[in-house]
């Protein structure tokens, strides 16, 4: 092994970092390069190269002074470093800048071996790939910054088609038409594959920004992508057109983000996070936050999407303020692509905000040109032992927003808000525009079971609004609040346009209590309803204002059933709901449990006090 030491900042001749390469390159085996001479003054230097890059052709380690005070710099002519193939090296203590690559990938550095960098800042440097750094090799970035690079293709700061680990490292302020970050492929430049995969670790990556996918990270099809331990902060997506998005990361591949925050991150499909195709994306022990789009504030997927012991707060969005289930279908596309399965466990959903789907929207809606046969439509979410919480929709679907199907159990769904139907859980199980499958009606499908749903509120429906398929058991609606029918459940038989929603309610085991609406302080059915081995009591159904001082009386406390409804009512006990005269009075008018015609079964059936009107 030979050292080589630079001492003077010319381009080329002796002393200079171009001749120690060339000597180092000689000599088979590793060398080392450092700096002495007017380098050791402690004032800062520059090395201006002119011609062609620095070519490492053999195994070598270059030790730079200091970032701050040892800068190399093409002067915008050439890359700085090409690294070739086979070959070993490390670079530390500098600072790399005002490289152009007008063609092809590598504005600072360009490597094919196995290299490491530490201790360096890249900055100010362009290319068509990888404006920083250019990398279908083994790549090892620590301690370093790269920032402010421009791509006029993808990969602001690195172009990944090898093997990438960024550790303790800032990635900031880079942009590319994909990939403002990080771009991560699987094929070399010369279209051979290659192996992409990507671990940031305990580093940030923020204020990068893509024109179309992947502000702060691009993972493509069949590339892996690991992050831990990091900061995904402030990266957005400029084009506002579908399809377009991943403020944070977009993801094709295979992503896994553990102990690591996604926030401030902006774009048109999934602000924080954005996964489609062939991809499968795992969130745990994550917070995901304060991110923005039209689709998905938090997180959207039409991948298999699995969310544990993480945090999804503060997003908003037009659909979906903290996750999208892009599960839905459109115009010539058929019903089995894009199904979307998401898994959130030990979770908790809160405080995000849109117009529909303030915690989470399932798409699903079929619209003109798609072919339905016999396929479940839509979206597929499980949530298990999870807390929905304080989101708002200013239409629909407070906590919960479902064209698709839905699971929700041992969870919690509470303090959610919309502004028209389905304050915790709106279903809308529905298709436009007269299309149906060879076997009938498509519905949405929701499930709730050992679960609660309370403190909810919309204009109807304050706990759940359905139109599609609902099954409720072993669980408890309580304390929510309709301003006009459902205070609990709102059953909706509704025809829009020419479509069809037809509610199927089936309530088992469970408890329905202290409700509140104008109509069916507890349940409002115009549709199908079962009531099986469950108790409905203490919902109030209250009188509304006319004029001041006077009252339209509220009707049916326990359940409304207007015509053309069906209610069945089996081994199940229907108590003290009551009439009152206006919203929280304490003052009771009559008791009310139930409105309207029922059919009852069991040999236990108990319904006490009923003044019923039919």
């Amino acid at each position: 092994m030979s050292i080589f030491t630079v001492t003077n900042a010319k381009n080329s001749d002796t002393g200079s970092l171009r001749q120690a390469i060339l000597d180092a390159n000689a000599l088979a085996g590793k060398d080392i390069i450092n700096f002495g001479g007017l380098f050791n003054d402690g004032l800062a230097h520059t090395i201006s190269l002119s011609g062609s890059s620095l070519s490492i052709t053999d195994d070598l380690t270059i030790q730079g002074t200091n970032p701050d005070l040892l800068t190399i710099s093409s002067d915008s002519a050439s890359r700085v470093f090409d690294i070739g193939n086979g070959v070993t090296a490390a670079i530390s203590g500098l600072n790399i800048t005002n490289s152009y690559k007008k063609a092809g990938g590598g504005g600072a550095i360009s490597n094919e071996g196995i290299f490491d960098l530490s201790n360096t800042t890249i900055t100010g440097n362009t290319a068509e790939y990888g404006s920083g750094i250019f990398n279908s090799g083994t790549l090892s970035v620590s301690n370093s910054t790269i920032t402010g690079n421009s791509a006029t293709n993808n990969g602001g700061g690195i172009f990944n088609s090898g093997t990438l680990s960024v550790n303790k490292s800032t990635i900031a302020d880079n942009n590319a038409n994909q990939g403002g970050g990080i771009f991560n492929y699987i094929f070399k430049e010369d279209g051979s594959p290659n192996i992409g995969i990507v671990t940031v670790s305990n580093s940030t990556i923020r204020g990068n920004t893509a024109e179309y996918d992947g502000g702060g990270i691009y993972g493509s099809e069949f590339g892996t992508i690991n992050v831990s331990n990091s900061l995904i902060k402030g990266n957005s997506v400029n084009f506002r057109s579908s399809y377009y998005g991943g403020g944070g990361i977009f993801s094709s591949g295979i992503l896994s983000v553990d102990k690591s925050s996604i926030t401030g991150n902006t774009a048109e499909y999934g602000g924080g996070i954005y996964g489609i195709y062939e991809g499968a994306i795992t969130v745990s022990n994550s917070t995901i936050t304060g991110n923005h789009a039209s689709n998905g504030g938090g997180i959207y997927s039409s991948v298999t999407l699995t969310v544990d012991e993480s945090s999804i707060t503060g997003n908003t969005a037009e659909y979906g303020g903290g996750i999208y289930d892009g599960g839905g279908v459109y115009e010539g596309i058929s019903l089995n692509e894009g199904n979307g399965i998401i898994t959130v466990s030990n979770s908790t959903i809160t405080g995000n905000t849109a117009e529909s789907g303030g915690g989470i929207y399932i798409g699903g809606t079929a619209i003109g040109g798609t072919t339905i046969g016999g396929t479940t439509i839509g979206g597929t979410i499980t949530v298990s032992s999870s807390t929905i919480t304080g989101n708002s929709a200013t239409n629909n679907g407070g906590g919960v927003y479902s064209e698709g199907t839905i699971t929700v159990s041992n969870s919690t769904i509470n303090d959610n808000s919309a502004t028209n139907n389905g304050g915790g859980i709106y279903n809308a199980g529905e298709i436009i525009f007269g299309y149906r499958g060879p076997d009938g009606l498509i519905y949405g499908s929701v499930t709730v079971e050992n679960s609660t749903i309370n403190d909810n509120n919309a204009s109807t429906g304050g706990g759940i609004y359905n139109a599609g398929s609902l099954s409720v058991s072993k669980s408890t609606i309580r304390n929510n609040y309709a301003n006009d029918e459902g205070g609990g459940i709102y059953n909706s038989n509704s025809t829009p346009g020419d479509g069809y929603n037809f509610g199927i309610l089936a309530v088992s085991y469970s408890t329905i209590s202290g409700n509140q609406a104008h109509l069916g302080g507890g349940i409002y059915n115009d549709a199908t309803l079962t009531v099986g081995n469950s108790t409905i009591k203490h919902n109030k159904a209250f009188g509304i204002e006319l004029i001041s001082g006077s009252y339209e009386p509220g009707h049916g406390g326990g359940i409304f059933n207007s015509s053309p409804g069906n209610a069945t009512l089996d081994y199940s006990s229907i108590v003290c709901n009551f009439e009152i005269l206006q919203q929280d009075s304490t003052k009771v008018i009559k008791l009310d449990n139930l409105v309207g015609k029922f059919i009852t079964k069991g040999s236990f059936m108990r319904v006490e006090n009923n003044s019923a009107q039919s």
